[in-house]
C-alpha cells in the first residue's frame, strides 16, 4: 500500500468517526448532557486524585468510585433521548450514598469539602429538569444524608474549619441553585408554550394546559366549550396597512379575548390568524359571550363551536368547531354575496 493509499484510508477512517459523533450528538438532550456532566465532574476529580496523589488517599475506593462515575457518565450518553428521568432520580440517590461515605469515613478536608459542594451541583440539577415538589424532596434527601453522616461519623477530623458551618453554608448555595434551576425551568417552560406576538398560548400550550382542563371537567361534570376563531378578510388588513398593522390586530383582538373571557378561560393561537378559545360555560352561553366581544371589536371574525361531550379529547372538540367555524364563514360570505 502506498502514501496515497494510505492517506485515503486514513481519511475515510476521520470522515467515519466524525459522522459517528454527528450522530451521537445528535440523540443527545439537554437532560441527557447535564446529566452525564453531573458524574463527569466527579469521574475527573478521583482521576486527578489517582494521578496526583495525597497522604490520606485510599487507592482501592477511589479506583471503585471513579469506575462508577465513569459508568454513570457514559450511561446517559448511550441513552440519549431514551435517558429517562427517574434515572437521572436513582443517580441522585446515588451521589447522596456517596456524600455520606466520604463524610463519615474520611477525616480529611478536600474529601469532605467535595462532598459538600457536590451538594450545589445536585441542587441545580434537580431545579433545572424536575419540578419543584420532586426536586425539593430529593434535594431533602441528599442533605439528610449529609446531615447524618456528619452526625454519626467516627474518628477524629483532622481539618482546622468548622464542618458545621461548612455545611450551613452548603444548605444555603444549594437552596440557591434549586430555586434558581426552578426558575430557570419555569420560564423556559412558559416561552415554549407561549405566542411571541400576541402573550396568549400557542398549540403547544394549549395541548398542555387544554388537555387538564378537559380531563378536569369529565371527572366534575361540568360544561366547557371550545371556540375555534378566524378572521375575515385578513389579507386586506395587510394589504391595507402592512404586516405591521396585521401584526397589531392579532394582538388587539387576543387581549380583547383575554380580558372578555373568564379567568381560568384559555386563548390560544393556533395559526396565522387562527385562535382557539377554551371556555368554562355551556355553548349558549359562550356564544353570546363572544357575540358581545365581537360587538365592541374593530375587527371581524367568525368563530365556530362546540360543547364537550362524554369521551371527548381536545383533538374532537378542535376538530368539530373548525367545522362549525368553516361552515359559519361560508354561509356569511354567501350573505354578503346576496
Amino acid at each position: 500500500m502506498n502514501r496515497r493509499d494510505d492517506t485515503s484510508a486514513l481519511s475515510a477512517l476521520l470522515q467515519r468517526m466524525r459522522d459517528l459523533t454527528r450522530r451521537r450528538i445528535a440523540r443527545q438532550t439537554d437532560f441527557s448532557i447535564v446529566s452525564a456532566l453531573l458524574t463527569a465532574v466527579l469521574t475527573v476529580t478521583f482521576l486527578a486524585d489517582l494521578l496526583v496523589g495525597h497522604p490520606h488517599i485510599q487507592r482501592t475506593p477511589t479506583m471503585f468510585w471513579l469506575i462508577s462515575f465513569l459508568v454513570l457518565t457514559l450511561i446517559p450518553l448511550q441513552a440519549g433521548r431514551r435517558y429517562p428521568r427517574w434515572a437521572g432520580l436513582v443517580v441522585v440517590g446515588y451521589l447522596s450514598l456517596w456524600s455520606a461515605y466520604f463524610i463519615t469515613l474520611t477525616h480529611h478536608a478536600h474529601t469532605e469539602l467535595n462532598a459538600l459542594l457536590e451538594v450545589s451541583m445536585v441542587a441545580l440539577y434537580l431545579g433545572w429538569f424536575y419540578r419543584p415538589w420532586i426536586a425539593r424532596g430529593a434535594l431533602a434527601f441528599n442533605l439528610i444524608a449529609v446531615v447524618g453522616a456528619l452526625m454519626f461519623r467516627t474518628g477524629s477530623v483532622t481539618h482546622v474549619f468548622s464542618s458545621t458551618i461548612a455545611f450551613v453554608y452548603a444548605v444555603f448555595i444549594s437552596v440557591f441553585c434549586l430555586e434558581a434551576g426552578s426558575y430557570l425551568r419555569r420560564r423556559a417552560l412558559r416561552r415554549a408554550s407561549i405566542d411571541p406576538l400576541t402573550g396568549v398560548l400557542n398549540r403547544r400550550g394549549l395541548i398542555e394546559r387544554g388537555s387538564k382542563i378537559i380531563a378536569r371537567a369529565h371527572r366534575a361534570g361540568t360544561p366547557l366549550t371550545v371556540a375555534v376563531v378566524d378572521f375575515d378578510d385578513f389579507k386586506a388588513v395587510n394589504d391595507a396597512g402592512g404586516h405591521a398593522a396585521g401584526d397589531e390586530a392579532l394582538r388587539a383582538t387576543a387581549d380583547a379575548w383575554v380580558q372578555g373571557l373568564s379567568r381560568g378561560d384559555l386563548v390560544a393561537r393556533i395559526g396565522g390568524d387562527e385562535f382557539a378559545l377554551v371556555i368554562h360555560a355551556d355553548g349558549e352561553s359562550a356564544n353570546a359571550r363572544l357575540a358581545e366581544i365581537a360587538s365592541g371589536a374593530p375587527y371581524s371574525w367568525t368563530w365556530g363551536l362546540t360543547q364537550l361531550r362524554r369521551g371527548d379529547d381536545l383533538g374532537d372538540l378542535l376538530s368539530r368547531a373548525d367545522v362549525r367555524m368553516y361552515r359559519a364563514k361560508g354561509e356569511r360570505e354567501c350573505g354578503e354575496r346576496a
